[in-house]
């Protein structure tokens, strides 16, 4: 039996799958002897693959989040369809929604606040060319 046992690191880098190939060979055939270390690996591995099971939610929360006005859009579009009786009054809120995910985007927010600053800048370059030009005379 193998008395030398692995350092924490190695182990958590074997469960964590970011091990070298002689090293992961070394933990493999230690840990088949030695119930303490297979027990710390394996609780390394439940709490790393907890920790990427909470990652993948946040994830798929926030997308739905991001995403809210433009799911509601299809949500009232496919209901347009299915309540023919309401089809104009669902197209319309479809449509608003679905401009209300536009306007929220962060692109288009960031394309206007470019485009303010532009149009900022453009504003501000003939006051300060026509201040210094009258200065000069």
């Amino acid at each position: 039996m193998n008395r030398v046992h692995p350092e924490e690191e190695i182990l958590a880098e074997y469960a964590s799958a970011v091990i070298s190939h002689e090293d992961r060979v070394w933990v493999e055939k230690h840990i088949s002897n030695c119930a303490k270390c297979r027990k710390l690996v394996s609780e390394a591995h439940s709490i790393l693959t907890r920790e990427e099971k909470l990652k993948e939610k946040k994830n798929f929360f926030r997308l739905i989040r991001k995403n809210a006005w433009g799911i509601l859009s299809v949500l009232f579009l496919m209901m347009s369809f299915l309540f023919s009786r309401y089809f104009l009054q669902l197209l319309l809120a479809s449509s608003l929604l679905g401009l209300k995910w536009i306007t929220d985007s962060k692109s288009v927010k960031t394309l206007i606040t470019i485009h303010k600053a532009q149009k900022h800048g453009e504003e501000e370059t003939p006051k300060s060319t026509s201040f210094f030009s009258k200065n000069k005379n």
